[in-house]
């Protein structure tokens, strides 16, 4: 009977252990989801900042051109 339980309570142990492990490998991807989602977030921001640059800039350039066929007539 001793036997038996000491191999119910090793078992147990054995159990623990891995769910500590699998619940700390969780976590840690928890918090690569949420970094990964912070950097995406941040790309998205930046690509609408460069988009609005980039649309001014064709703008400039558009006013620039006229400016200059005026100069030139």
């Amino acid at each position: 009977v001793a036997s038996g339980s000491q191999q119910v309570s090793d078992g147990a142990q054995q159990t623990s252990h891995s769910a500590a492990e699998q619940a700390s490998a969780a976590e840690q991807v928890a918090s690569s989801i949420e970094e990964m989602t912070s950097a995406i977030r941040q790309n998205a921001a930046n690509a609408r900042e460069t988009e609005q640059i980039a649309a001014q800039t064709a703008s400039d350039a558009n006013e620039g051109g006229q400016a200059v066929d005026e100069t030139v007539r």
